[in-house]
């Protein structure tokens, strides 16, 4: 089995457990025997492609233009001239081979939700911070592994199910009350975590959150 299709299998593997409605083909063949639609995310493997390595990503970028997240395996990479071209083509970003299974999904929320997660106009910190949430039938405490003004992501063994609207309460640091908001679970990993997209929030609600994660990346360097 190729290091790309163990990737494959982990992924398909971590969208089932998810909870997630994806569907996963080969890149490598021919489009026309790839999806009409536009897909929500591509993940290349530049061994795929005979014709150099930034090839399949042209042809892909092509088809479906700008908005495609184009995410490439980062072991495929083969050369500072190889990773130029692909810079040039317009790579979303690099997935591991070696990432773990329950990773996976966190790590490519970002591209499947970039309304939420974008890096550029919603920077994430990763933070650790006292959150509560209460669904139709659920009531539960846990800790985020990170935020941003658009969402967040939530340790829990118990992620509940995508779509699921919840009611929430996040204890910020230097505030005396708890902010609280609406969101939707956008993304899970059954027995690790979850994403929560923000839908609903007061304007004060909204400025406790930039101003916490606008002063903590500040202090870090970003």
């Amino acid at each position: 089995m190729t290091q790309d299709s163990v990737l494959r299998t982990r992924l398909q593997s971590a969208i089932a457990r998810a909870g997630l409605d994806l569907q996963i083909t080969d890149p490598s063949l021919p489009l026309t025997d790839s999806p009409t639609s536009s897909p929500l995310l591509v993940l290349l493997d530049l061994r795929d492609s005979r014709t150099g390595a930034a090839h399949l990503a042209e042809v892909w970028r092509a088809r479906y233009g700008a908005a495609l997240p184009l995410i490439v395996v980062a072991e495929s990479v083969q050369s500072a001239a190889d990773a130029r071209a692909l810079h040039a083509i317009g790579i979303t970003g690099y997935l591991s081979a070696s990432t773990d299974e329950s990773q996976l999904m966190p790590a490519l929320a970002p591209w499947l939700y970039p309304d939420n997660f974008n890096r550029r106009s919603h920077p994430r910190l990763g933070i650790s911070l006292p959150v509560s949430y209460r669904s139709s039938d659920t009531v539960a405490a846990a800790l985020t592994s990170n935020i941003s003004r658009g969402g967040m992501a939530v340790r829990t063994t118990r992620p509940l199910a995508p779509d699921t609207a919840v009611d929430v309460s996040i204890r910020l640091p230097g505030c005396v009350d708890d902010v609280t908001l609406e969101a939707r679970v956008c993304w899970r990993e059954p027995g690790v975590a979850m994403g929560l997209t923000f839908t609903r929030m007061s304007a004060g609600a909204q400025a406790a959150i930039d101003a916490c994660v606008e002063a903590r990346l500040a202090l870090s360097g970003h």
